[in-house]
């Protein structure tokens, strides 16, 4: 899938649904727990291999291999 828009739909999805999640939107000064960082973390480091396998082909595919 080479649709920017799609992905930017797709991390807008999981920024809602780990990065602002329970604890960061309950109340006004929230405590981060150790299972917010760590799955925060896990999402972050999937969008990255992501976006690392999407730019190899965007460059691939510009390349003409």
């Amino acid at each position: 899938m080479s649709d920017p828009q799609v992905w930017a739909q797709g991390s807008f999805e999981l920024a809602k649904k780990f990065a602002y999640a329970a604890p960061v939107l309950s109340g006004p000064t929230p405590e981060l727990t150790r299972e917010y960082e760590t799955q925060a973390r896990t999402a972050a480091e999937a969008q990255i291999s992501l976006a690392a396998a999407r730019l190899a082909n965007l460059l691939n595919s510009s390349f003409g291999n």
